[in-house]
């Protein structure tokens, strides 16, 4: 699990000389990166006050639509915590009603296209919702993980997390390749 850690450290541009040796390992899934993002956002997003009830409620991170990584996720968030919040999986079906079940909700894209009206019930929940698909911002989505080169990228949208009344830190932020919605700019591209 060392590896996975660089590669989300190196994309987050945190320092990570201590897992040097971790670059060696055999090739990630596309899944496993998508895994390691999803359950390291918390790190750097801040949710309103009172969206945890107790100091060590737990943050939920939900998935909608058949992506393939419940198993990795599940391998992944045992036992990992963030600011003293366990981190839960949640597998997130059809239909079920959306609003308060996740912090962190990640909607494939083909859920998205059969039912573009997800998004917007979300947009005002307090959930940080990710997703994959080519419009996923557009349509009010607040993190995007794109494949572009082999690699994941991120794309964020301002105005959505805004929406959502979340705050993305700018470390995060700083590592993105699109950000959308930053004052005084329409569309900053890397």
């Amino acid at each position: 699990m060392a590896w996975l850690l660089v590669i989300v450290l190196v994309v987050l541009g945190l320092p990570c000389e201590r897992f040097v040796a971790a670059a060696d390992a055999p090739e990630v899934s596309e899944g496993q990166v998508k895994a390691a993002f999803l359950i390291n956002f918390p790190k750097y997003v801040d949710w309103p006050e009172g969206t945890f009830p107790e100091t060590n409620s737990p943050i939920v991170i939900g998935v909608l639509g058949e992506t393939g990584l419940d198993g990795d996720l599940q391998k992944m968030i045992k036992g990992k915590s963030v600011m003293g919040h366990p981190l839960v999986f949640k597998r997130v079906a059809a239909g079920e009603e959306l609003a308060g079940g996740s912090h962190v909700l990640f909607i494939d894209g083909a859920t998205v296209q059969r039912a573009p009206d997800i998004l917007s019930k979300l947009s005002a929940e307090k959930v940080l919702t990710v997703g994959d698909s080519e419009n996923f911002l557009d349509r009010g989505g607040v993190i995007r993980l794109a494949k572009r080169d082999r690699k994941i990228r991120l794309e964020v949208s301002l105005a959505s997390a805004t929406q959502a009344h979340l705050k993305i830190s700018s470390k995060l932020l700083s590592v993105a390749d699109v950000v959308l919605g930053r004052p005084g700019d329409e569309k900053e591209r890397r």
